[in-house]
């Protein structure tokens, strides 16, 4: 095979671990500042560290009869190997990725963080605010709102003295304030500077604006009567994927048990052969 991708292949299989090890630490740290000679050692070291443990478990794995992982000598020897061994190659390669992924994170979570209690995520205050709260009271009083939704009423001063009031329809979930906007939907009216509420016209569906307007946000929550038998919201794909991943590799003791059904899974292969 050209050497070149050959060695661009190996150089990213050996540092993903470790770029997988420095995005977990970054969570538990944020806004650590180092240089990049010190991250990309991290990185480097972690990634070899891990690499060679993963390598070593699938050496052994390779030497048992049936095995269906491939030939490494092969795949480096052997220009047609990979086309002729697509399967074996493409099962060889996930299993390196998802063995030295776990773990990086079991390492993460066994090793000690200097007394932090666990990761810190950032959040912006109008996902505090829009979401996490809204969602909160209507946990909490589940059964009272039964038949109902929770309506976000907002009004936004902004830096000219002018505001607008509506009903909060979406918002930017960003943390960087440059990147955020607010939409309000009917019914709308605009707020003066002299404090004067004005409806806006039939016309006007929403009203888009960009944070660096705004001076201030007030909100009100309430509630109204859902629509017919309308199913509630169903959560992102993505968002359902991550919480179960989550809870999944929730503690240590879980991911060794996933590490375990990872290494013991091409073990099986090879015996049912």
């Amino acid at each position: 095979m050209p050497a070149t991708p050959v060695a661009v292949a190996i150089f990213l299989l050996v540092a993903f671990p470790g770029i997988v090890l420095e995005l977990l630490r970054l969570r538990a740290r944020p806004g650590r500042a180092e240089s990049i000679f010190t991250e990309t050692s991290r990185i480097l070291v972690g990634g070899i560290a891990l690499s060679t443990v993963t390598l070593l478990v699938l050496g052994a794995l390779r030497s048992l009869p049936g095995s269906p992982l491939p030939d490494p000598r092969a795949i480096l020897i052997d220009r047609m190997y990979v086309p002729n061994h697509l399967w074996a190659t493409g099962f060889g390669t996930v299993l390196f990725l998802t063995l030295a992924g776990t773990l990086a994170l079991l390492h993460f979570q066994l090793s000690p963080r200097h007394g932090l209690p666990g990761a810190i995520e950032h959040e912006s205050a109008w996902v505090t605010v829009f979401a996490r709260f809204a969602q909160r009271a209507h946990t909490e009083n589940a059964e009272t709102l039964r038949g109902k939704r929770i309506v976000t009423q907002v009004q936004v001063d902004l830096e000219d003295g002018s505001g607008y009031i509506g009903t909060r329809e979406s918002f930017s979930s960003d943390t960087a304030l440059d990147n955020r906007e607010l939409v309000l939907t009917a019914p709308l009216h605009r707020v003066t500077s002299d404090g004067e509420q004005l409806p806006f016209d039939s016309g006007w569906n929403r009203v888009i604006i960009a944070q660096d307007r705004i001076r201030a946000i007030r909100v009100r929550f309430t509630t109204e009567e859902a629509e017919g038998d309308t199913p509630p919201r169903r959560a992102p794909v993505a968002e359902v994927l991550s919480e179960r991943v989550r809870r999944l590799v929730a503690t240590p003791g879980r991911t060794a048990c996933l590490l375990a059904v990872q290494v013991a899974l091409p073990a099986a292969i090879a015996w049912a052969r």
